[in-house]
């Protein structure tokens, strides 16, 4: 799924997936590469910390990864909301999110970025996060 949809859709869409979901014999991926940082992305955001451009990026991105870890999909909406975060599967987490009854814990066990050595808003970095999954 991309593109984008208003939040009620995604929560009729997470309500007919739950049962599918929801089921132990079925495995949910969802892919998504994470901040999309630069001006080539028309996104040059950065929260206000110290830090180098990469270390601003990856505090946004783990920023975005706790929200998806609470288990409450409002947290990561008015997280993107306030960021303009510019998470291509941001639609398929907040379904993801919706659909899995309960609570669940998430593990990242690998995070990256595409360009190591930012230095100005005229370079670009794509940051990629594995996040999996397991209901409690």
């Amino acid at each position: 799924m991309i593109g984008s949809i208003s939040d009620e859709t995604a929560a009729r869409v997470a309500e007919v997936l739950s049962p599918i979901i929801n089921d132990p014999k079925t495995l949910l991926v969802v892919s998504s590469d994470f901040c999309h940082w630069g001006s080539d992305f028309d996104y040059t955001y950065l929260p206000d910390i110290q830090g180098t451009i990469n270390e601003k990026i990856e505090a946004l991105d783990r920023e975005g990864m706790a929200k998806i870890s609470t288990c409450d999909v409002k947290q990561f909406a008015q997280f993107i909301d306030k960021t303009g975060d510019t998470i291509c599967g941001e639609v398929p987490i907040k379904i993801a999110m919706q659909t899995i009854n309960g609570k669940y814990n998430v593990e990242w066990p690998h995070y990256s970025h595409s360009s190591p050595n930012l230095r100005s808003k005229r370079d670009t970095n794509v940051s990629y996060a594995a996040g999996v999954f397991r209901v409690e």
